[in-house]
């Protein structure tokens, strides 16, 4: 059994209004002292970010995060307040030592822990913050299969290969999860390093030659990336369409007039390692088995 403590606003017009109710400065004033104990209490140095979903363009105090960035307490909690009022960026946050924090749909945040850290918190005040502890089990395996391949000496070396022999090469990096969590580049045998070396650890890359960009109606209900003309060597304009789109009208009025449906990015994909050369980025295999 896991221990889990959930915080959330323990007043009514703070639970629907968020920060837009009076008593929203209130109850933030306690949520950051009640967390503060909890990272006291878990021994946390740092917690490190995960899941993370970037539905609009990040604000300046958050540009350097991504999946695998670690990030001190302090910050932690920024993140933890934004995800409870509603605007994120939203994320997962976990330590080293055992403490676990994921963001429910209703003001409520969730935070694992081991018995130990539980048990130095049990006169946790309550007051503005409604304080709740629950026992869980443990989630059950997860039957996905990630990416195991990693963007390394010998996958570069092949897309340099591909690139020469394509007349176009494209390639994403997503290094979060929503709209504005992923880049394009158009890759060539001569820039091939340059771009593997502005990637991000823990970044999935996806590679496609040769692909069909012709503006169609029926990948728009998936999600799809639209490109403006040209496709210049380099990092391209463009933008992910996360949740797909109505019409094309709405793809065309933004300028764009080229795209490319996501379904094909399963096709040839790989995680860039962490430093050590270890692949920890953990992204779902959605091709074929």
């Amino acid at each position: 059994m896991i221990v889990e403590l959930v915080l959330s606003p323990r007043d009514e017009a703070v639970q629907s209004g968020l920060s837009d109710a009076p008593g929203w400065s209130a109850f933030v004033t306690q949520l950051r002292d009640t967390l503060r104990e909890v990272m006291v209490a878990n021994r946390v140095d740092s917690l490190e970010v995960d899941e993370l979903l970037v539905s609009q363009p990040l604000p300046d105090r958050y540009s350097c995060l991504r999946n695998g960035v670690k990030v001190d307490p302090g910050k932690a909690i920024d993140l933890i307040v934004g995800m409870v009022d509603g605007h994120g960026p939203y994320c997962r946050l976990s330590s080293d030592e055992g403490l676990h924090v994921d963001a429910g749909w209703d003001g409520a945040m969730h935070l694992s822990m081991t018995q130990e850290a539980a048990r130095s918190l049990t006169d946790l005040a309550g007051g503005q913050v409604q304080v709740e502890w629950r026992r869980v089990r443990p989630e059950p395996p997860n039957d996905s299969r990630p990416v195991r391949a990693a963007a390394d000496e010998e996958f570069w070396n092949a897309v340099r290969s591909a690139a020469a022999e394509a007349e176009l090469t494209l390639l994403c990096e997503r290094w979060a999860h929503g709209v504005y969590g992923s880049r394009w580049f158009r890759v060539t045998p001569e820039n091939v390093t340059r771009v593997a070396g502005s990637l991000r650890p823990r970044s999935l890359v996806s590679v496609v030659t040769n692909p069909d960009l012709r503006l169609r109606v029926e990948i728009l209900d998936d999600g799809f990336a639209a490109f403006k003309a040209p496709l210049r060597p380099g990092e391209l304009d463009s933008r992910s369409y996360f949740g797909g789109a109505d019409s094309l009208d709405e793809v065309t009025s933004q300028g764009y007039s080229l795209m490319l449906g996501d379904s094909v990015l399963s096709r040839w994909c790989a995680v860039v390692p962490d430093p050590d050369g270890e692949v920890r980025g953990s992204w779902e295999d959605c091709g074929e088995s």
